[in-house]
This record gives C-alpha cells, structure tokens and sequence, in this order.
C-alpha cells in the first residue's frame, strides 16, 4: 500500500482526567508517557534509529509499521513530531488526572515513597509546621554536605564555613578569614563543622516519625492544591510510579 492510500490512524491521547484512581490505568499511561519520552531521547541522538521508530509507532498509532507506511519518505522527523505533541498533552492529562486523585495516589504509596516525595516536592517555607520546616532544612543541609564532600571542592566548603561565622568565637572568625586560602586549614576546620551538622542531622531525622512525614506529605498535596503546583503533582506521580515500577535489584 502506497503511502498516499495509507489509512491515518488515530494519534494516542492520554489519559483521561477526570476518570477516577485506578493503578493498572496509572501504570500503564505513565509508562506509556515514559516511553515516548525515552524514544524521543534515542531519536535526538540518533534520527534513524528503527528500534525507537517503531516502539513510538506502536505507543502513538497502536502499529509499529506506521510511521514507515504513512510517512515513507521521513518516518523519523513524523513520528518525532507526533510524539512530542503527544508528549505534551499527555503530560497535561496526567497532571490533572494526579491532581484530581492526589488524595488517592498519596495513599497508595508506602512509608520509603511518602519520605521521598515530601523530601523531593517543594519547600514550603511558611507553612505554619515548625517541625515540617525543621525536618526539610536538615534535609536540605544533608544534600549540601554530601554534594560537598562528593565534589570535594574547597571553594564550597568556604562558603558553607562562611555561613557558620555568626555562630562562632571571634577570634576563630579571624583566623578563618586570615586562613581561608589554605586548603589543609579549611578542610580540617570544615570536617569539624560538618561532624557537628550530621549528628543534628541523625538527631533530627531519628525524631521524624512515619506518623509525622505523613502529615508533612498531606500538608505539601494540601498547599499544591491551594497553588496549583504542577511540579509537585509530576513528582508525586514520578514516585508512585518508582514504586511500582522498582529498578532491578532492589
């Protein structure tokens, strides 16, 4: 069959928004969106990819021939094309499908899930919870550290020691501004710093109950409510989706 008489076949629409929870429905649009996106990725480094072709083919048109008996001449800029349109929208769908569910979908997930959204979805910064604010400031001071210590950059670990000179004596203030151009003074000085931060830090996270990061999650889906926040419906559905979905070996 030429191209010409090719029959056009409906393009994938998403999910519908307004249909109530259902996890097998969840699972299998998500990953769908998943898949164009990682097919759209594979094709912007490689055009011709037929593998990539053909799984969009059969996502977006229900047939992985497709996009090489409709579109003969360019199958990969149609289908690049159609997917990122059918990329947007579905993203659209999904967020407002979440948003419609979130009270559901934040129940489905277990404690390990509901730490990493509350920990992943925006800082409220006046929320009102002196103990949710408590819990995301540590968790924010253990991200710095580990990136520091990761990276090992001398120039970031001024920069946190910097930020400790209104909590220290005088006279190490001194020292520190007529030191802080000697790496094997610094590191020593913020090592110190940094063992002191981490026990608060376990202090802090051992005093967070499963009770209390459940109240801090309902409080977050509570907010992006109120704010229309979208991240924070895309990082709700990302986590359930994790979860449901582990990485082999764990």
């Amino acid at each position: 069959m030429t191209e010409e008489n090719q029959p056009t076949l409906p393009l994938y629409e998403g999910i519908n928004p307004k249909n109530g929870y259902n996890s097998n429905e969840f699972n299998e649009e998500f990953q769908k969106l998943a898949k164009i996106q990682g097919g759209l990725e594979t094709l912007s480094k490689d055009s011709g990819d037929s593998g990539a072709i053909r799984g969009l083919g059969r996502i977006l048109y229900g047939d992985e021939r497709y996009p090489y008996t409709r579109f003969q001449g360019a199958p990969s800029e149609h289908v690049r094309n159609s997917g990122n349109n059918a990329l947007g929208i579905g993203q659209a769908k999904m967020s407002e499908y979440i948003k419609n569910n979130s009270e559901e979908i934040y129940n489905e997930l277990n404690a390990e899930s509901k730490e990493a959204f509350v920990q992943n979805a925006d800082f409220l910064k006046d929320s009102g919870n002196k103990k949710y604010e408590s819990y995301l400031n540590t968790i924010g001071t253990r991200k710095l550290l580990e990136e520091i210590y990761k990276e090992n950059d001398t120039e970031s670990m001024k920069e946190y020691l910097g930020a400790k000179l209104k909590d220290i004596p005088e006279w190490l203030t001194e020292e520190f501004f007529t030191y802080s151009g000697n790496e094997n003074w610094v590191k020593p000085l913020f090592d110190f710093f940094a063992d002191f931060d981490l026990n608060k830090i376990k202090s802090t996270l051992e005093n967070t109950s499963k009770e209390d990061i459940n109240k801090f999650g309902k409080l977050v889906i509570k907010n992006a409510k109120e704010k229309n926040n979208a991240k924070t419906y895309a990082i709700l559905g990302q986590v359930l989706y994790r979860q449901m979905n582990p990485p082999k070996g764990q």
